[in-house]
């Protein structure tokens, strides 16, 4: 287990850090679902606003580092 601000973690797999491979997982079962097409609809709009949202998080720590260089 690892501590992360005094409480304690249970391992995932695939690490903490999150990226688009770990961001959702399937499982088995979702594969032989009747409506395996919503589900990769709603895969692909997730993954979408994944990458929208790992730009937006880097535009703002580049913004708040410009910052903080020039104040």
């Amino acid at each position: 287990m690892t501590t992360h601000f005094g409480v304690k973690l249970r391992n995932k797999e695939g690490g903490f850090r999150l990226t688009a491979d770990n961001y959702i997982v399937f499982r088995s079962k979702d594969f032989t679902s009747p409506h395996l097409e919503g589900l990769k609809n709603k895969f692909e709009k997730a993954l979408i606003n994944f990458d929208l949202n790992m730009k937006y998080s880097k535009f703002c720590l580049g913004v708040s580092l410009m910052q903080n260089c020039i104040g």
